[in-house]
């Protein structure tokens, strides 16, 4: 016989990743309305595995970050159900452990897709025009003269395109730039 299901509201969920919520506070408010208790991480970095061994005892679902969740861990969480990690990867997880324990591990695709595609695109123009070096050069005073290109009409090459591969194609749209992309498990559409 299984033993009986706790009610949500009943539930302690860790919350691990430091961004979870910035951008879009109801993430938090709707969770806080759903359980009974959230544990914020107050580090400001992803937890390592002593850290998440003394975090975890008592918690029933973990919204994990990149912090690092070993065996050693998941023998601590003796209530744990399950880790949904707050971007895409399992890297960081013992699915095996997991496995043995129970615990379903889960990721949340596309979840910062977007935020990655910019920041792509803010390295290929960093790139072009060394605007940061030009940057921290002005602050010393000086006032270097730099030369760049244009990414407007390059041909760009994707390795890899999921959902953030097509979030930085459809941006590169703006640019008037012609996008070649390679993926081993391309969709056809």
């Amino acid at each position: 016989m299984k033993p009986p299901v706790k009610p949500l509201s009943d539930c302690h969920v860790l919350v691990t990743p430091t961004s979870y919520g910035q951008n879009d506070l109801k993430l938090k408010s709707v969770l806080e309305a759903a359980v009974g208790k959230v544990t914020y991480n107050a580090t400001g970095k992803p937890y390592d595995a002593a850290m998440l061994r003394d975090a975890i005892a008592d918690v029933d679902g973990y919204i994990a970050g990149l912090d690092v969740i070993d065996a050693s861990v998941l023998e601590r969480a003796q209530q744990l159900k399950v880790v949904a990690r707050y971007g895409v990867g399992v890297s960081n997880v013992d699915l095996d452990a997991a496995k043995q324990r129970g615990i379903a591990v889960t990721i949340t695709p596309a979840t910062n897709s977007k935020s990655v595609a910019e920041l792509t695109i803010a390295l290929m123009l960093n790139l072009l025009r060394p605007v940061f070096e030009a940057s921290v050069n002005t602050r010393q005073g000086g006032w270097m003269r730099t030369k760049g290109f244009s990414l407007e009409g390059k041909t760009i090459g994707l390795v890899g395109f999921g959902a953030i591969g097509r979030e930085v194609a459809r941006r590169l749209e703006g640019f008037d730039c012609h996008v070649v992309a390679y993926d081993p498990y391309m969709d056809a559409a």
